[in-house]
Parts: structure tokens; C-alpha cells; sequence
């Protein structure tokens, strides 16, 4: 309870402070992790973003050429160029050499690190220093770069500083820094670097191993932070407005509350009741504005904004709570000069109530260097997405001044691959321009982005069109239907120390670029960003058709292609052996519309699957497509008698959501004219199995 105390503390104080400039050092940026006040003021010392990945550096320019600007070459070996911004030494004929990764001249920090898989070694040298920070593997430093640096593992890191496959460890350098690659180029070496680069005047303190010893009380406080963020406090001088059983009827728009003075929203929280609540978090419009803003600068769907959609997905990021009783909370720091008020459109055909509060603090307005808090949503329905033609779809065009601090993105994707290769949909990667940066050569007037990734999961901090559901407290992946990448999906990600600053524009677009064509796709996305009084963006009014319900087909087949091409599908009633205990739940998920359910009596209780013979070879593959639910149990296989997976127990218990799992066994090659696939129960009474289809490859 101390830490969010202290917490509590640090808000409050520097909501009364005057943003001065000071030295950037290890700890000052330790702090910066956690601290969503700062985002809401122009930095000090200023900086700018700087970021190095693995990009296919054959899209060198969009009006060249179309097909290169789309090239995904990037960082899975053999590519034409190497990916990266300078050779030291040549590849040789087996592939080996050494290359740069970054060399930045001036004061600046890395804030950032990303990979899905890096071969080879990398050497970091700040400051021109003789002995280099860091030697050693590559993949180790750019997930884990404290515990590389002191070669001291550490596994409560993961999920706190360390977040899926990226790494949230600041490392601040006065004067230089650079980073050398050896390795081989025909081997996989993904990568993104975010790197700040200040103003030459700006005092940086060096990281060296000492210090990162001298933080270490100050890191463990942050991993409980980062590890819970629902359990930070409001300010203590904080005040809360009540909003009890508001209701809002069908078409119409209501002001939620109105608050007067100087100030700053701390926290907002919502619960929403409706006969359907899905409907209600998608087609009720929040809008906030700020000292008499005509639309508002805060423009979306209710459950978008909170980073869910469609329904309720939990999740436990730093500005965002959503909880498994359909509490919505906000921790985004909302300044005001002379008003705020809240409002909520109500575009659905059925009347909602709203219960909540609304946290204030005082807030000291700074002229030049407050400013307002942003989100831009929109939406683009019956999209067809397709591998063969990608496209940028707009996230964010604004003017002005401010950062750049999240984005979440809401998809329907109803792609029939059951596996991840195959049904994938974030091949595109993001691309971000900044101001006048990073022109396409000294002599063109063609600007390139200054950000440029590796693909759209690597922008949210995870990798391989992974299909698990996970949330952290900058980025996450909350509702993913499955099989594979199909159904609805939801991902965040929010920049609370890698924001991306912006002294004029930015601009933020994303690639579509999936495994297969798609029709009927729906890509939603809200951008969240502040702005210096004055600033605007290219966002429209919400319309009555933009919020309308995507709806995924009521059945479909899964398809052999990708990572199910060579596979036999069957619908697991179909090759039942007996039908005791069994019943059929049919929902949009599942396969033709329908899922077999297994209800056993007891622990040890059975149920078997005649699969089909063949004489095509010898080896048989077998995979399930399960429910995974809160009322799921578990089991263990058997193929003619034989253990498969070493008698592995699988649980089918998820403590909120249902989705469509694939399960993958050994291959068997002990195949008979009749083979049994058996399952037995390892759960309770009144737990379930369910299976929806078995998938089986002989060869």
C-alpha cells in the first residue's frame, strides 16, 4: 500500500509544480515509467524520437515504388538489403559480418527495446567509452537489458519491465551512443530501438551498472506498480463528482457532468447497464470537452475509449482498468483551464444508465506548456483485406504541438484459416511521420517516416501472430476469439515513456497486410494523444453507420491453408463414438455454427473419436479446436492407446472469457485401419470439454 501511496504523493506535488528543466538521469527516468501527469506538458529538456528497427529497406519510397513500399522483408534472414544503418564489416560468403545498429550523436536515452527473435551479438558503447556497456546476445539485451547488463537474471521483471517481448529499460547517454550487430544475415534478426534524442544543452547522466544497483529499491516499487496498475490511487488532494443512475434514452444525448475552475480529471469511472451491453459500450458516444471546445477533444465510442470492444474485455494496463463487474476506468490526466464537461450520444435504439465518478485535483495551468488531452477514433467496416494489395489506413493527422501516447485498435477479422499462419491479419507495419524529419535523402523532398516497424503485433509489444490473450500495463491483447487470429480482436498499446513527440504534425498510418484475402474485414482504431491549445486533427463527427455492430458470419469451415494446409477437418460429433453425456451449443465461433460439448460425471470418465483410416502413409498429426471457458475442465489424450504429449493435462478453464483454442500432439506413427482417439477427464463435476473440430493429416 506504500508504493501507490507515494505515488499518490508524487501526483499530487508536481500538479502544483512548474515544469523546469533538470538533469535526466537513471532514476528520473526510472520515474518517468509511471507518471502520467508529465504527458499532459511539453517536455523538459526537449526531445525528439529517434527509431531504429529492422524495417525491409526496400521500402524506400511509397511514390517509387508501390510493391517495395509494401516489401516484409524484415529481419527474417536473406534479405536483399541488410537491415540496418551501416556495414562494418561485409557479410562473407556464409553470411557473417558486422553491422550498425544505431549511432546517435548528442545526449539521449533508449526507452524502447523489441525483438521477436535477434541471432548473433551486439556490443553497446556509450559516450565513445573504451569499455563497451554491454557485449553479448543480442535477444537477451533487447528483452531483458538490465539483467543483461548485470548479468543477473531477474523473472520478475517479466510483465513488469520486461512486457511480452519488450523491454521498457531506459538507458540515458550524454554524449553517444552506438550499437554494433555481428551476426549472420541469413538468420532471423528482428528489432526496433526507440531512442530519445534531446536538445545538445539538455544534462544526461550516463547509465552505468551502478546505478541500475543504486535504483534497484526504486525498480522493485515500480514492478509492483506496473505489475497492478488498478491499485493506483488518486491524488490526495483529489475530489470526487458522483454520477448515479444517469439514464439516456435512444437518440439522445445527455451532459454528464459539468465541472468549473482550474483543474485536471485524475480518474474517470463508468458502469454501464443496458440490455445489451455490447451494444450500449459501442454505440453510445463519449465525448469530453475542454474550456468550450465545440466537439470535444475526446470523440468515441464509450468501450473503444477504454480500450474494449466488442463487450467487455478485462484488462490491467497504466491509464486504462477494465473489470470483470463492467467497471471502466480512465487514468489519463485530463487538464482544464476553465471547464470540462462530459457528454454522452446515444446513437443506439435502446435507453442505457450510467453509474460512476469523476476525480478532479487541482492543477496548476501553465501557459505554452499544458495542454489538452486528445482521443480520435474511427472506423472502416466491410473492408477486403488482402495480402495482395495492402494498404496505410489513417490512424492520427494532426497539427500542432503535443505527444503522441496510445493507440488500441478493434478488428473483425472473419479470415477461415484456423491456424495463426493462415488467418493472420498484422503483417502491415506502422508508419509515423513527425514534423519535417527524416527526409528520403539530403536532396528530396520526400518525407519518410520516422517510425517504420516490422509489423503490427511488433508495434504492440508481442510477436508471431501470437493468439493468447494477455494484458500489461502498456500493452495487451484483451479479446482475440480465435481459432488462430479469426474473430473479434482488440490490442493496445499506450507510449507513457517511448511517447513520440511532435512540434508541428504527425502523422500515424498502419498497414492492413494479412496471410489471406479477406472480405467483410472491420479495422477500428483510436489514437490518443496531447495538444497544445490550438492544435487539431482530421477527425469527423461519429456517425449512426460507423458504430453500427460488426457482426461475424453465423457459421463458417475452417480452411486448409498456411499452417492448416495438408489437414482434414471433422466436426467432432461427427466421428463421436457414442453420444452419452454430450450436447451440441451453437454460436457464431464455432465451426458450422455449432460446438460439441462434453459433460462428465467424474474425474476419469472418457469419451472416444473414431478418426478416419488411410493408406497415404504411415504418420498421422492430429490437433483440437476446444473451448476454452469459465466453466472449462481438463484432460489428457490417448491414440490407440498411447499417451500423446507424455500424458500432458490440458486445461480448458479461463476465468472470464470463451474463445477457440488449437491444440497440437506429437505425430503418431503407431497408425491401425481403426484409430481411437481418446480423451479422459481430469476436472471436476460440472466442469465441460468442449470440441469443435479435430484436424488430421496423414503422411
Amino acid at each position: 500500500m506504500k508504493t501507490f501511496l507515494s505515488l499518490s504523493l508524487l501526483i499530487a506535488i508536481t500538479c502544483h509544480s512548474p515544469v523546469i528543466s533538470q538533469e535526466v538521469n537513471t532514476s528520473s527516468l526510472l520515474d518517468e515509467l509511471t507518471d502520467l501527469k508529465r504527458l499532459s506538458e511539453l517536455a523538459k529538456p526537449e526531445y525528439e524520437v529517434i527509431n531504429f528497427s529492422s524495417y525491409d529497406r526496400q521500402s524506400d519510397n511509397k511514390w517509387k515504388d508501390q510493391r517495395g513500399w509494401y516489401s516484409n522483408s524484415d529481419g527474417f534472414g536473406k534479405e536483399r538489403i541488410p537491415n540496418f544503418v551501416g556495414v562494418i564489416e561485409p557479410a562473407d560468403k556464409d553470411g557473417k559480418g558486422k553491422f550498425v545498429i544505431c549511432d546517435v550523436q548528442g545526449p539521449g536515452a533508449i526507452v524502447r527495446e523489441w525483438t521477436a527473435a535477434f541471432n548473433g551479438e551486439i556490443t553497446v558503447i556509450l559516450d565513445h567509452q573504451e569499455t563497451p556497456l554491454y557485449q553479448g546476445s543480442a535477444e537477451y539485451f533487447f528483452k531483458h537489458a538490465y539483467d543483461a547488463i548485470l548479468n543477473i537474471p531477474d523473472p520478475s521483471h517479466q510483465n513488469t519491465l520486461s512486457q511480452e517481448v519488450s523491454g521498457y529499460y531506459p538507458i540515458p547517454f550524454s554524449k553517444h551512443c552506438r550499437i554494433e550487430w555481428s551476426g549472420n544475415l541469413n538468420e532471423i534478426h528482428f528489432y526496433i530501438l526507440q531512442i530519445r534524442k534531446y536538445s545538445d544543452d539538455a544534462r544526461v547522466e550516463t547509465l552505468t551498472p551502478d546505478l541500475i544497483r543504486e535504483n534497484l529499491v526504486k525498480i522493485e516499487k515500480l514492478k509492483e506498480i506496473l505489475a497492478d496498475p488498478g491499485k493506483i490511487e488518486p491524488a490526495l488532494d483529489s475530489e470526487t463528482a458522483l454520477i448515479s443512475n444517469v439514464k439516456i434514452r435512444a437518440g439522445n444525448s445527455r451532459e454528464l457532468i459539468k465541472i468549473n475552475g482550474t483543474g485536471a480529471i485524475q480518474q474517470i469511472s463508468f458502469k454501464i447497464e443496458a440490455a445489451d451491453v455490447a451494444k450500449a459500450l459501442r454505440r453510445n458516444i463519449l465525448r469530453i470537452a475542454f474550456d468550450d471546445f465545440v466537439w470535444g477533444q475526446v470523440q468515441s465510442p464509450i468501450g473503444d475509449f477504454f480500450s474494449t470492444a466488442i463487450g467487455i474485455d478485462p484488462l490491467n494496463s497504466l491509464p486504462f482498468t477494465v473489470s470483470k463487474d463492467s467497471v471502466l476506468t480512465c487514468r489519463f490526466v485530463m487538464p482544464y483551464k476553465e471547464t470540462a464537461i462530459i457528454y454522452i450520444d446515444n446513437l443506439s435504439d435502446q435507453d442505457i444508465v450510467i453509474d460512476g465518478s469523476v476525480v478532479t485535483a487541482p492543477y496548476q495551468w501553465i501557459e505554452g506548456v499544458t495542454m489538452y488531452f486528445h482521443a480520435s477514433w474511427r472506423i472502416n467496416h466491410e473492408l477486403t483485406a488482402n495480402t495482395k494489395s495492402p494498404i496505410d489506413l489513417v490512424c492520427l493527422m494532426a497539427h500542432g504541438r503535443g505527444r503522441y501516447v496510445g493507440t488500441s485498435v478493434f478488428l473483425k477479422n472473419p479470415a477461415e484459416g484456423p491456424h495463426n499462419w493462415g488467418s493472420w491479419w498484422g503483417e502491415g507495419d506502422e508508419k509515423i511521420y513527425i514534423d519535417d524529419n527524416n527526409l528520403a535523402s539530403p536532396n528530396s523532398q520526400v518525407r519518410f517516416p520516422v517510425v517504420f516497424g516490422t509489423g503490427t503485433e511488433d508495434y504492440f509489444g508481442y510477436a508471431w501472430s501470437a493468439s493468447d490473450l494477455f494484458d500489461h500495463a502498456y500493452i495487451g491483447q484483451p479479446r482475440n476469439d480465435g481459432p488462430g487470429n479469426r474473430g473479434f480482436v482488440t490490442n493496445y498499446r499506450f507510449h507513457i515513456i517511448d511517447d513520440f513527440t511532435f512540434s508541428d504534425h504527425i502523422s500515424f498510418f498502419m498497414e492492413l497486410f494479412p496471410h489471406d484475402s479477406v472480405p467483410d474485414f472491420t479495422y477500428g482504431r483510436i489514437a490518443y494523444y496531447y495538444g497544445i491549445p490550438g492544435t487539431y486533427d482530421d477527425h469527423q463527427v461519429i456517425s449512426r453507420d460507423d458504430v453500427k455492430m460488426p457482426v461475424m458470419p453465423e457459421t463458417w469451415k475452417p480452411k486448409a491453408f498456411g499452417g492448416s494446409s495438408g489437414f482434414m477437418f471433422h466436426e467432432a460429433e461427427s466421428i463421436l463414438s457414442g453420444r452419452k453425456y454430450t450436447l451440441i451449443e451453437e454460436k457464431y465461433l464455432w465451426s458450422e455454427g455449432k460446438v460439441m460439448i462434453w459433460n462428465p460425471e467424474k474425474e476419469g470418465d472418457k469419451i472416444s473419436f473414431e478418426l478416419p483410416a488411410s493408406s497415404k502413409g504411415e504418420n498421422m498429426e492430429i490437433r483440437l479446436t476446444v473451448k476454452k471457458s469459465p466453466d472449462g475442465g481438463s484432460f489428457s489424450a490417448r491414440i490407440n492407446g498411447e499417451e500423446m504429449n507424455n500424458g500432458k493435462v490440458y486445461n480448458l478453464s479461463d476465468d472470464y472469457q470463451t474463445t477457440s483454442v488449437n491444440l497440437y500432439f506429437v505425430p503418431t506413427t503407431k497408425l491401425k485401419n481403426k484409430n481411437q482417439l481418446e480423451l479422459t477427464f481430469k476436472g471436476e463435476k460440472g466442469q465441460e470439454i468442449g470440441i469443435d473440430f479435430i484436424w488430421i493429416k496423414v503422411y
